[in-house]
């Protein structure tokens, strides 16, 4: 099977940076968890809210890699 190229021209660098940054979030938000004692004793709702920033971040970024890196087939 063959991969089409994408559609329009993508900045790979640019794509590259903004994972990275997306990556770099996802990272302080984890830390910031993992720095705590008892996290979920301490304040349960800005963890879970530190929790769901970070799945949506990873998400974003394999979104971006996807339209960028693997184009639909």
């Amino acid at each position: 099977m063959m991969v089409r190229p994408p559609q329009q021209r993508v900045d790979l660098q640019q794509v590259t940076r903004e994972a990275r940054l997306r990556c770099k979030r996802v990272a302080g938000n984890l830390d910031s968890i993992a720095q705590e004692r008892e996290p979920l004793l301490a304040d349960p709702r800005t963890t879970f809210i530190e929790l769901v920033l970070a799945e949506m971040e990873i998400r974003a970024a394999i979104e971006l890699m996807q339209r960028s890196y693997w184009p639909v087939i």
